[in-house]
């Protein structure tokens, strides 16, 4: 791999690990909030971190990226994955029990 692709590599998967770790942690934060609380779980300096989350870091260095994936916490994606399932079949229950209540209110007022 060249020295420009290893570059581009690790900077897209830099800047990836960098919006995962705050997905979850700092989902109604400002972009700055959210690179402050990315500084502060991978523990590097917080011109280092803006720098890597916009894009403008000229190198990443294999222990940078290292501290950005130790960050990541091992199981966000599951429990996302069954926060997003659970809020679906929620908003699905809402819907049949606003339809059963409309159902049961017709039918009260259809008796004499």
């Amino acid at each position: 791999m060249s020295t420009v692709a290893l570059h581009l590599h690790r900077s897209a998967k830099a800047a990836e690990g960098l919006s995962r770790i705050v997905a979850a942690l700092a989902p109604g934060d400002s972009i700055k909030g959210k690179v402050r609380k990315a500084h502060e779980l991978t523990g590097l300096s917080y011109s280092r971190t803006r720098e890597i989350w916009y894009g403008r870091a000229r190198r990443i260095d294999e222990s940078e990226l290292k501290a950005i994936e130790a960050a990541i916490p091992p199981d966000m994606e599951s429990d996302l994955a069954y926060l997003r399932s659970l809020e679906t079949r929620v908003a699905a229950m809402r819907q049949e029990l606003e339809g059963l209540r409309s159902r049961m209110e017709g039918a009260a007022l259809d008796r004499p």
